[in-house]
């Protein structure tokens, strides 16, 4: 017997209420719409933060603790 054999037909009909189907697609829509608002205001967050952190970095580097000790000798 082969593998592949067709031992039957099968014939379905499908609805869809388009009512519904759209307002569910709305709803997805508005959802993945606010939380990608969300995510642009973590966002924002994030460069200010990083931008603070680099401000402050950059001064750290530019330090230099042997500089301090031979104007204080």
């Amino acid at each position: 017997m082969s593998g592949n054999a067709v031992v039957g037909a099968l014939r379905a009909t499908l609805g869809l209420d388009s009512a519904s189907f759209t307002d569910g697609l709305d709803g997805a829509q508005k959802a993945l719409k606010d939380a990608g608002a969300k995510m642009q205001k973590i966002g924002a967050g994030q460069v200010e933060v990083a931008s603070i952190r680099s401000s402050s970095t950059s001064s750290a580097v530019d330090w230099r603790p042997d500089t301090v000790l031979r104007a204080a000798a």
